[in-house]
């Protein structure tokens, strides 16, 4: 377990099958090889339920390492006040769209009794 640096993941190759390799320093920080070569920065905690999460920052090349391991420390010291960062995400990406709103506005309201008029896209 190597400090991570950027020579380092420049020298990770790519073995067919994902890979991690985890800082000497920052517990739970490390760097994922997929099988495509794609390198991303991740966090493995466990949250306030004891369960192993793991949550990924970004691609290396889009953050430095240094900005990956700021984002590491920020997520760790989140876990330790017993957030769950990757709930956090989860229930974000799962609130419903504009899209979804719209359609339950004109579902739910009057415009579902009232018939469409044929006009003209030059009245409008």
């Amino acid at each position: 377990m190597p400090k991570i640096t950027k020579r380092v993941i420049d020298e990770l190759t790519i073995t067919g099958k994902r890979q991690i390799t985890w800082d000497a320093e920052l517990k739970g920080f490390g760097i994922a090889i997929s099988s495509g070569g794609a390198r991303s920065c991740i966090v493995r905690y466990r949250n306030c339920m004891g369960r192993s999460r793991e949550l990924t920052l970004g691609r290396f090349g889009v953050l430095t390492v240094e900005q990956a391991c700021k984002a590491a420390l920020d997520v760790l010291a989140r876990v330790a006040k017993g957030e769950d960062p990757l709930a956090a995400r989860r229930e974000t990406r799962a609130a419903p769209t504009m899209n979804d709103l719209f359609n339950r506005y004109v579902s739910e309201t009057r415009f579902t009794t009232l018939r469409a008029r044929a006009r003209p896209l030059c009245r409008y």
